[in-house]
């Protein structure tokens, strides 16, 4: 079934029964309609397709009337304040006055009640505690982010402000001196202590409260005057101020200092002589490449071992290490270096002759370095008994090694002894030619000379050799 609209009125009943003024007022209404109306699709009623007429304001209207209102309420709100900042003092000081009742108003309206509640008004409350707030906060800060929290503000009851990261606790007291930020803050591997990031004007010591971990080296955080003031209404409230001075945030590096290839060096040597040289000899290290200096925390580092070669310290070789800072890792770094082991050892003043007592030789002692010597060098022997002698000739001036040296035998070869065969209660005697030297308790060979048959011995001493069955 079709819609049917209402008639849409084309003539003004208010016009009367006048032929001419109706066709000039439907004139005079179509042409504002076109200047202030937007145009929508017709619609179909019972005279046809008309165009309907939305009537709208005009786009400039509502912008010039908000400007307009703006300029008058900020023009009225200057006229205010200028009038109150200069009449206020006046007022307190005539409010006061003995004259100040039958004096006559210079303003009409300013009566003296009015300008003694005024500046009653104006005098800040004694609990009013001003903050400053930071413009900005520290991404990725170890401190938690504060609450905007409204504060009231004093001598205008209902007025709330709101103060990014100032909050003060209701009933805390603040202290008397002003607490400054520092800008730059140096710190070590402990972490950040609120006596390091604040001061205190005038001087007053602040509390040693750990704030957050120390950034790793070449790292920065940065701490911003809010963060600071959440923790310390969180953790140590009697440490808040009344006045905050100083940087808005406080930037905090690691304390660091340049490593130098002496320090290394020396590190280094320790580690190796007390784990790898230890009582062999004093350890004499030199790195063959130059050391780059490098930035490391301002601590005491500790170095460790991580990699060496299987033979351990040699003359030339490579050795990996590490560097710590408490439990923190600076990093690891591989060096070449030449080592000397040096050690007092025994070396012959004068030849040598094999078979010589040790005693009597002619030896001296001289500082060697034990890693060019490919045998184990004598270091110092007691031999008040004369018991070691040479086994082999040794030149003047080299060192005498252990294998040089031997005790010395109860029988030599080439000598007659005798040789004892005992079988329970039967002893047998006979002599017998020894073949090699021998000390007390070894073998040796032996042989009868009337039947040219060899045998083996044991020595028993210098004059008896126990024969075998």
């Amino acid at each position: 079934m079709k819609r049917r609209y209402p008639p849409i009125l084309t003539e003004d009943p208010t016009s009367g029964g006048d032929p001419d003024v109706r066709p000039r007022l439907l004139a005079a209404r179509l042409a504002a309609s076109d200047r202030t109306a937007l145009h929508r699709r017709g619609w179909e009623g019972r005279r046809g397709s008309v165009p309907r007429i939305v009537v709208a304001p005009a786009p400039g209207l509502g912008l010039g009337l908000g400007l307009g209102l703006g300029m008058v309420a900020t023009w009225l709100a200057a006229a205010a304040f200028t009038a109150f900042a200069l009449l206020s003092p006046v007022a307190a000081r005539g409010a006061d006055s003995p004259d100040a009742a039958d004096a006559e108003p210079a303003v009409p309206g300013l009566t003296p009640e009015f300008l003694r509640a005024l500046a009653a008004a104006s005098r800040p409350a004694s609990n009013a505690v001003p903050v400053s707030a930071p413009r900005s906060e520290a991404r990725n800060s170890p401190l938690s982010a504060v609450a905007r929290v409204p504060v009231a503000t004093p001598g205008i009851p209902g007025l709330g402000l709101t103060t990014a990261g100032a909050a003060i606790p209701a009933g805390q007291r603040s202290t008397g001196a002003a607490l400054a930020l520092r800008e730059a803050v140096e710190v070590d591997g402990e972490g950040i202590f609120l006596d390091q990031v604040l001061v205190a004007e005038p001087a007053t010591p602040l509390p040693h409260l750990r704030l957050a971990p120390a950034p790793v080296v070449g790292q920065v955080t940065l701490l911003t005057r809010t963060q600071v003031v959440a923790w310390i209404e969180a953790n140590a409230p009697a440490v808040l101020a009344a006045r905050w001075k100083g940087a808005e945030e406080a930037r905090v590096v690691r304390r660091t200092r340049s490593l130098e290839e002496v320090e290394v060096r020396d590190m280094l040597r320790t580690v190796l002589q007390r784990e790898q040289v230890r009582d062999r000899g004093e350890l004499e290290l030199r790195l063959t490449r130059a050391w780059s200096s490098i930035v490391v925390p301002d601590e005491p580092l500790s170095l460790r071992v991580v990699d060496l070669p299987a033979s351990g310290v040699g003359a030339h070789f490579i050795v990996r290490f590490e560097l710590w800072a408490g439990e923190e890792r600076v990093g690891s770094w591989q060096v070449s270096a030449a080592a000397k082991v040096w050690r007092e050892v025994l070396v012959a003043e004068s030849g040598i002759r094999r078979g010589q007592l040790l005693r009597g030789a002619p030896i001296i002692r001289e500082r060697r370095d034990i890693l060019t010597l490919r045998d184990p060098a004598v270091a110092g022997v007691e031999d008040e008994a004369g018991e070691l002698e040479f086994r082999e000739n040794v030149m003047a001036g080299h060192p005498i090694f252990v294998r040089a040296l031997r005790v010395r035998p109860v029988v030599f070869r080439g000598s007659i002894v005798d040789g004892v065969v005992n079988d329970g209660a039967m002893t047998i005697n006979l002599k017998v030619e020894v073949l090699e030297d021998g000390l007390p308790g070894h073998v040796v060979r032996v042989r009868n000379p009337k039947t040219r048959r060899e045998m083996l011995g044991k020595v028993q001493n210098e004059q008896t050799i126990l024969l075998p069955m």
